[in-house]
C-alpha cells in the first residue's frame, strides 16, 4: 500500500539522495554539494506558494518523489492554471515497481483537486510519458550560425549589462512577453534570481528610460581546446518586446564575430532560418540531395489535458477562430481513466459552451495525448486525421474542426522545471 505525503524538512536528506543517484548528471556527489542542494529545495518549498515536494512511501519507506508546480500559462491572450511536475525520481532499488506510475497518477489527482485542467512536464523519455497520455509540445530548433551572418542594425546604443539590481526589471520584461506569447508561463522573482546566480551566464539587455524591454542570457564555450580566444556563444534565453529591441540585440551578437566562432541558439521558432544571411549550421551535410542542414530538432515539453469540461469552461472567453459548430469530443485515456469519455462542446462564433446532451454536427475520437497537442496548437486536426490518429463521424466537418483548433503561433515554453 502506497502513501503520497508532503515532504517535510527532515525528509529531504533521503529524497536528495534518491535524486542524486537517479540523475548522476546532476553531479551533486560530495556532502557539501548535497547540503547545498537540500538547502535550496527546503528554501524553495518554504518561501514559494507554487512549489511543493511530495514523496511516495511504502511501509514507511520513501521510494521516490517529485516537485509539483502551480503555473499560470498564457493560452492565446488568456491566463489558465497549469500543473507542472519535475524532479521525478525513483530509488534505484525500486525501479520497475510502478513507483513512477503512482507518482504521476497522484500528480494528476492533485491537479484535479485544484481545478487545474492542463498539465505539463519535461520528459526524460518522451515515449515513456506518451504512454501516460502526455502529448508532444513544440519542437525545439538548434541553430549554429556565424555572428556575421546575423543582421547588423544601425545601433546597439541601448544594450547594457544587466546586474542583480536589474532583476525586477528583467522579471517584468519576461512576464510582459509571456503574457503575449501562447504557451509561456509567468515567473516569480525567485526564478529570475536563481538564473542570475549562475556564475557562468552573462546577461545583457535593452534598457530605455530605465525599463528592460529585451534581454539575452548567454555563456561562452570553447570552440577549440587550448585556444582561449576562440569560443562559441551559447544563448540560453532571448526575449524582445518589439523589432527595435530585436535589432539592437542582433547587432550586439553580430559584433562578437572577432572572437566568437559560432552562436548556438535553441528556439521554438521554426522560421528562424529566414533571419541569418546563411542559415546552414556548418556541418556541410546534405539531408537529401540539395537540402542543406540548417538546424537540428528535438522533442521536449509535453502537455496533458485531464478535464475537458473544465478546460473548455476555463477557455470560455477564448475565441476559437470565430467558428460555429457543435462537436462531440471523445477522448481515449487508458492511464487516467476518469478522463476517458465524451464531451459536447458547442462553439458559437468561436466561443465554447459545454453541453451535457443535445445535437452535434460531428464526433471526433482520439487519444488524450494527441488531443492535448491539438488543443495547445502544436499539431493541426487534419494532420492527425491524415495519419489515422483522429477519426471523425462526418468528414464534411473536418475543415471546420481543423479551423477551430488552429493557432497563429505554436506554444513556446522557456521555463525549465
Amino acid at each position: 500500500m502506497s502513501t503520497m505525503r508532503y515532504l517535510k524538512k527532515k525528509d529531504f536528506d533521503q529524497f536528495i539522495d534518491i535524486v542524486v543517484k537517479a540523475y548522476p548528471g546532476f553531479k551533486e556527489t560530495t556532502e557539501k554539494q548535497k547540503r547545498k542542494f537540500i538547502k535550496r529545495c527546503v528554501t524553495e518549498q518554504r518561501e514559494s506558494t507554487t512549489e511543493n515536494y511530495y514523496g511516495l512511501y511504502r511501509h514507511k519507506k520513501l521510494l521516490g518523489g517529485m516537485l509539483l508546480h502551480d503555473f499560470a500559462m498564457t493560452f492565446s491572450s488568456h491566463q489558465i492554471p497549469v500543473g507542472g511536475v519535475g524532479l521525478v525520481a525513483v530509488d534505484l532499488l525500486h525501479k520497475k515497481e510502478k513507483v513512477c506510475k503512482e507518482l504521476i497518477t497522484d500528480f494528476l489527482e492533485y491537479c484535479t483537486e485544484n481545478n487545474t485542467c492542463m498539465t505539463a512536464l519535461h520528459p526524460f523519455r518522451p515515449d515513456f510519458y506518451k504512454k501516460m497520455g502526455f502529448g508532444y509540445g513544440t519542437k525545439i530548433n538548434t541553430y549554429t550560425i556565424k555572428p556575421a551572418h546575423l543582421p547588423r542594425g544601425r545601433s546597439k546604443a541601448h544594450v547594457v549589462y544587466l546586474t542583480k539590481k536589474d532583476v525586477r526589471g528583467l522579471l517584468a520584461c519576461h512576464n510582459r512577453y509571456a503574457a503575449k506569447t501562447h504557451g509561456m508561463f509567468q515567473r516569480a522573482l525567485r526564478y529570475m534570481q536563481r538564473m542570475m546566480q549562475q556564475e557562468t551566464r552573462q546577461f545583457v539587455g535593452y534598457k530605455k528610460r530605465g525599463m528592460v524591454l529585451g534581454y539575452l542570457v548567454f555563456s561562452f564555450e570553447p570552440h577549440i581546446e587550448h585556444n582561449f580566444v576562440s569560443n562559441n556563444l551559447h544563448i540560453h534565453e532571448f526575449v524582445y518586446e518589439n523589432p527595435e529591441v530585436l535589432s539592437e540585440l542582433f547587432t550586439f551578437l553580430h559584433t562578437q564575430a572577432d572572437q566568437v566562432n559560432a552562436i548556438q541558439y535553441a528556439t521554438h521558432d521554426e522560421n528562424f532560418h529566414f533571419v541569418p544571411y546563411d542559415p546552414r549550421n556548418g556541418t556541410e551535410k546534405m539531408i537529401v540531395p540539395l537540402y542543406h542542414e540548417s538546424n537540428v530538432q528535438g522533442i521536449g515539453i509535453m502537455y496533458r489535458a485531464i478535464n475537458l469540461k473544465g478546460l473548455f469552461q476555463q477557455l470560455a472567453q477564448h475565441n476559437f477562430n470565430n467558428q460555429s459548430c457543435a462537436v462531440k469530443i471523445t477522448i481515449q485515456d487508458t492511464f487516467f481513466r476518469k478522463n476517458s469519455g465524451n464531451t459536447i462542446v458547442d462553439f458559437m462564433d468561436g466561443h465554447p459552451r459545454v453541453k451535457n446532451r443535445g445535437a452535434y454536427a460531428a464526433e471526433i475520437t482520439l487519444d488524450v495525448s494527441d488531443f492535448s497537442s491539438l488543443i495547445m496548437g502544436v499539431v493541426d486536426y487534419v494532420t492527425l486525421q491524415r495519419y489515422g490518429l483522429a477519426h471523425i463521424s462526418d468528414s464534411r466537418y473536418a475543415t471546420t474542426i481543423d479551423s477551430i483548433f488552429r493557432v497563429p503561433r505554436k506554444p513556446v515554453c522557456m521555463t525549465m522545471f
